[in-house]
């Protein structure tokens, strides 16, 4: 049974015939599991309230960010217009920090425990505040785990909540009811607006000022290069145009790289780390071109707080492997220089096919995502593949 519910293959069918069962036994074992899932964090729940109601808690944090987008409801088939209608999905996730006071005496440091809470989506009418208020606060699935939060924070001495959601008008008035509903002692209340959200606002801005259709233009590469083949046409030339274009420069003859082209390279390097960081948290729901580039099977990446994962390790391997070959000066356009150190005893060749690795693994390890204005999923990691190409002297455009 929990074979089925956490199967990694999401497709009903496919897993019907793994097991021999029926399409819709695998759904109702699917909707059975995650039944019991809400109901045991609702006993939880429950025993934490026991819990705090005879050892009063120091504070409690949550964090609670939300979001609503709309899916496209079509019945029948065909060429013709058959939309009947756009369903809108809430998607909301929270977090729960509750300290509690170390039984040995109020001299020892206090006792913190971290909860995340299974919020399963909902379905909302439509995106106005009080249809998400009711779905969100109200629902039978999500309704008792805010009943019994409240509850814990009225026996909280101190009570920090923080708000997460984009910028529509909705959200923010939702917000300003919430604050006006809270009366609570020692009570915190923020808002915030997703960082992300912001992020792709001020990249779709920005590209649209440039004045040169941009986004369109960005629009048309990505659809060319997914189809007939072209992006796969474009990582057999890079050989051949290395081959071509190639200048090796021996340390004893030509000394080392420039200080000039270490700054370039290591500017370039902290571009790149720091756009995957913004995606990672979301690596399984994005198809960036930098998440997973050792394989689509690696672990999660840390949070910040643990050892770097398997795939973070590899990732760096990776970018130091590129910038080890692609040591000359990036930006020049006449040829590619490659500086060849003391103690390097490959071959030309064996330096092209190093290069030419590199290059098609950090570059071009997958097809760029096809962006949209409007969401910041698809925009980032279009801009970030064609940027890199760019300023790695161009190849893309070669």
């Amino acid at each position: 049974m929990l074979d089925i519910a956490f199967s990694d293959c999401l497709r009903s069918g496919d897993i019907a015939r793994m097991h021999g069962i029926s399409k819709r036994w695998v759904m109702a074992l699917r909707l059975y599991v995650c039944g019991m899932l809400l109901a045991c964090q609702n006993l939880v729940l429950g025993c934490l309230i026991m819990l705090a109601s005879t050892n009063r808690p120091l504070f409690i944090m949550t964090r609670l960010a939300w979001d609503e987008t709309g899916e496209r409801l079509a019945l029948g088939s065909g060429t013709e217009g058959c939309d009947t209608s756009v369903f809108h999905v809430l998607v909301a996730r929270m977090r729960m920090l509750i300290a509690f006071e170390d039984p040995t005496g109020p001299e020892a440091p206090p006792k913190v425990f971290s909860y995340s809470f299974i919020m399963p989506p909902l379905v909302v009418p439509s995106t106005s505040a009080g249809n998400i208020y009711h779905a969100l606060f109200w629902s039978e699935f999500t309704g008792p785990i805010f009943h019994a939060v409240t509850l814990l924070q009225q026996r909280a001495r101190f009570v920090i909540n923080l708000n997460e959601t984009d910028g529509a008008h909705a959200n923010d008035k939702l917000a300003a009811f919430l604050l006006s509903c809270n009366s609570l002692p020692n009570f915190l209340w923020e808002h915030l607006h997703c960082a992300l959200h912001a992020n792709q606002l001020v990249e779709a801005s920005i590209l649209t000022s440039l004045g040169t259709k941009i986004l369109s233009r960005m629009y048309s590469l990505s659809l060319f290069l997914h189809t007939s083949g072209y992006f796969l046409r474009l990582v057999r030339m890079l050989k051949p145009m290395i081959t071509d274009a190639i200048h090796i420069r021996t340390e004893e003859e030509h000394g080392r790289p420039t200080e000039q082209m270490v700054q370039y390279g290591n500017e370039l390097r902290n571009y790149v780390m720091c756009r995957r960081n913004r995606f990672v948290r979301l690596q399984a729901r994005i198809r960036h071109h930098w998440l997973r580039a050792d394989n689509p099977h690696s672990e999660s990446d840390g949070d910040g707080q643990t050892a770097p994962s398997q795939a973070e390790r590899k990732f760096k391997e990776l970018v130091d492997r590129f910038f080890k070959d692609w040591n000359g000066p990036l930006w020049d356009d006449s040829g590619i220089t490659m500086f060849k150190f003391t103690g390097d005893t490959r071959s030309e060749d064996a330096i092209i096919s190093d290069m030419a690795l590199s290059a098609r693994s950090f570059l071009y390890g997958k097809i760029p995502a096809t962006p949209a204005a409007n969401k910041w999923t698809k925009l980032g990691p279009c801009v970030d593949a064609i940027v890199v190409a760019e300023l790695a002297r161009g190849t893309m455009v070669k």
